[in-house]
C-alpha cells in the first residue's frame, strides 16, 4: 500500500526505559492481538493484516524500538463511530480512498488512538510526535483515475454516497471550519502547545492552484501536502508535495 512519510530529517527514535513502564497498565496502548481491523471505525477502507503495526503490540517490543511518531485519524467523517448515518453518506475520491490506504497501513498508525487520547482514556506522550490525517472530504480530485471522469471519479464502494457533491467547505484548507475546531478545542491539540509534538495534516489534491493558507494562522500546527500549489501561499518548513 502507499506509505506517507512525514517524519523530519531529525526525528530520533526515543529509547526511555520508562516508556514499557509508563504504558504498562494502559489497555489502549497494549493491544493482542495487532491486526484487528474491527478497532477501526472505517471499515470500507482496505487494512493490511500483514502490516506491522507496533502501537498495537507494544508487549513484543523493547523500549529501544518505541516508534518516534504515532499517525492517526480524526474520527468525524469516514471514521465516524455511526457508519451508517454518518461514515457512508460522507463522500470521497477515489484519490484520497487511495491516501488514506497507504495512512492506515503505515506500521506507526494507531487506530484508536485519537478517540482515546481526546475522551481522557489514553496518555500524551511528550516524546512522540503525532500526524493527525482528517477523515473528511479534503482530497478535490476528480480527474483521476478517470481524466474528465468528475463523479466516475467518487469512491463508491460498499454503498457510499458519491452523487452529492456537498463538501463540508473541506476541500479548501482555507474554508475548512474543522481544522480551527480540532486545533483550538481537541485535547491532543491544547497539550501540544506545551509539547510542541502535534501536527495536522491536510491533503490538498485539487488540481488548480489557489489561495491556500490565507485563513490559517502561522503558528498552527498545520501541514499541508499538496497537489499542485502556488509558491507564494505555502510554508516550506512544514508543506509537501504530493
Amino acid at each position: 500500500s502507499e506509505q506517507v512519510n512525514l517524519l523530519k530529517k531529525d526525528d530520533k527514535s526515543s529509547s526511555p526505559a520508562s516508556w514499557l513502564d509508563s504504558n504498562k497498565d494502559d489497555e489502549h496502548v497494549v493491544v493482542p492481538d495487532r491486526n484487528r481491523r474491527e478497532l477501526f471505525h472505517d471499515q470500507t477502507l482496505d487494512w493490511d493484516d500483514s502490516v506491522d503495526r507496533v502501537w498495537l503490540d507494544t508487549e513484543h517490543y523493547t523500549s529501544d524500538q518505541k516508534p518516534p511518531a504515532m499517525i492517526l485519524l480524526t474520527n468525524l467523517g469516514y471514521n465516524h463511530p455511526d457508519q451508517k448515518n454518518v461514515g457512508l453518506k460522507s463522500y470521497r475520491s477515489l484519490r484520497q480512498r487511495h491516501l488514506l490506504n497507504g495512512v492506515i497501513n503505515h506500521p506507526w498508525f494507531h487506530p484508536t488512538a485519537w478517540q482515546d487520547i481526546n475522551e481522557g482514556n489514553a496518555t500524551i506522550d511528550p516524546e512522540v510526535r503525532y500526524y493527525v490525517f482528517l477523515d473528511k472530504f479534503n482530497c478535490h480530485d476528480l480527474l483521476w483515475p478517470i481524466y474528465g471522469g468528475y463523479d466516475q471519479n467518487l469512491d463508491n464502494l460498499h454503498g457510499r454516497n458519491s452523487t452529492t457533491l456537498g463538501n463540508g467547505g473541506c476541500d479548501r484548507m482555507y474554508t475548512c471550519n474543522d481544522i480551527p475546531r480540532l486545533v483550538q478545542t481537541t485535547r491532543l491539540f491544547r497539550e501540544q502547545q506545551v509539547h510542541n509534538q502535534t501536527q495536522f495534516v491536510y491533503l490538498d489534491c485539487s488540481p488548480a492552484a489557489g489561495p491556500m493558507r490565507s485563513k490559517t494562522p502561522e503558528d498552527w500546527p498545520v501541514s499541508m501536502i499538496t497537489m499542485n500549489a502556488n509558491m507564494r501561499q505555502i510554508d516550506h518548513d512544514r508543506d509537501m508535495g504530493l
